[in-house]
């Protein structure tokens, strides 16, 4: 499907001047006030928030359809294309985002995305996560999204400008997989662990966009406070379903961070350019992204390194193998006995008799830890400190991590 897909997009590109009866030159000048104004933006940290802001506002606006009880994949995706083509036009100056190359590359952003409903392992991963609350599902359809919307803008819009757009969308892609990271740490009770998974994932997402000469401290603080509202309210929004779903006498799986690192390798013709990217040595055609090394893992815009003893794979992280009395799995818990999600368990380790129940109670816990800019994050440090009040579940034993089953059973 995936190859069908940028197949479909490169003959699209390829058409696309004689379709819409554009002349070469009127477009390279497009293409040229579309680069000079998107750069002109993102030195201005107050623009460059509204844009991550007015971004994760159009992925919020997808969950509501997500989390009914049989998701509504169709109109989640269309509800975040439409708002996410909204982000779009408020990054592009109006002599293109009123042209009808742009409404071309409207049009095909929503024909991409509605697309994304015949894909079954989607479906499928739609469907655990409104069972099951599993957020690496969630997590998962949504980066899809994204990222199928940042083939549409590199192969099948103005080349320059839509390399661009591309860059916004894998900034959103970082924004999101740090908040599927955080979201396992604050189920698991780990409330710094949490904030520092979303802070990281913001920071990489600031990072890929900023220019180098203004990433700096100032410019980090006056991002977070513009984007932390929304931010928060994402946060809130899944942290509020998931309550909903999952019963609190469950044996929760550890997670741990897998170590990453952008992928720099291009293959013959290109060179590396910046964040992920590499770019023609002729200086014409699309720019493609970088590979990662032989030994690491590719997953989304990263490189990851192999998971410790006792771990397995998950997502963009690892997770803990169910192993010994608790030997029943799913995505999130470990059970004794085969049924339901809520599996009937000892308690091991309470969690909410350690964590911090109140917002300026986790803000101090998080400052005292290293973390400067959790004072400037209050509606996520107030999401995460909620969370915490109602669930205090006990956390897998780690005398099973590595262990095989049939020594245990």
């Amino acid at each position: 499907w995936a190859q069908e897909s940028a197949l479909l997009q490169t003959h699209a590109a390829l058409d696309q001047t004689a379709s819409l009866g554009v002349d070469l030159d009127a477009t390279d000048a497009m293409d040229r006030v579309g680069v000079e104004h998107i750069s002109r933006l993102y030195r201005s940290p107050f623009d460059l928030a509204r844009f991550l802001k007015n971004g994760i506002s159009a992925i919020r606006a997808a969950l509501p359809s997500f989390s009914q009880e049989v998701p509504n994949m169709s109109g989640g995706l269309m509800k975040m294309a439409t708002k996410l083509i909204e982000a779009i036009t408020q990054i592009l100056p109006p002599e293109i985002s009123q042209s009808p190359v742009f409404m071309k590359f409207a049009k095909d952003v929503n024909v991409t995305l509605q697309g994304l409903t015949g894909a079954l392992e989607l479906v499928d991963a739609l469907k655990v996560y409104a069972k099951e609350g599993n957020t690496d599902m969630l997590v998962n359809v949504l980066t899809s999204a994204l990222d199928q919307v940042a083939s549409v803008a590199n192969n099948d819009f103005l080349s320059n400008t839509g390399y661009h757009i591309a860059r916004f969308m894998s900034a959103l892609s970082d924004v999101l997989q740090g908040a599927g990271t955080s979201l396992d740490f604050i189920e698991e009770g780990e409330q710094l662990s949490g904030i520092s998974s979303l802070f990281s994932g913001l920071m990489a997402a600031i990072d890929d966009l900023v220019p180098v000469d203004l990433q700096n401290n100032n410019t980090y603080v006056d991002i977070v406070k513009g984007v932390e509202g929304e931010l928060g309210g994402m946060l809130r929004d899944v942290l509020t379903f998931v309550y909903g779903i999952l019963d609190s006498g469950v044996c929760w799986k550890k997670s741990l961070e897998r170590e990453r690192f952008r992928p720099t390798l291009c293959g013959p013709g290109y060179h590396f350019a910046d964040a992920q990217w590499c770019l023609p040595d002729s200086g014409g055609g699309k720019a493609v992204r970088a590979t990662c090394l032989y030994n690491a893992e590719t997953q989304g815009q990263w490189c990851l390194q192999p998971c410790a003893p006792g771990y397995a794979p998950f997502n963009r992280h690892c997770k803990q193998r169910c192993l010994g009395h608790y030997y029943v799995e799913s995505p999130l818990l470990c059970g004794s006995e085969r049924g339901s999600v809520a599996f009937a368990i000892t308690e091991m380790i309470v969690k909410t008799g350690i964590a911090a129940v109140t917002k300026k109670g986790l803000v101090d816990i998080a400052i005292g830890a290293g973390f400067m800019l959790a004072s400037t994050m209050t509606s996520v440090v107030s999401a995460i400190a909620d969370f915490a009040k109602p669930f205090g579940h006990s956390q897998c034993p780690e005398i099973f991590a590595g262990m095989d089953h049939s020594s245990l059973r």
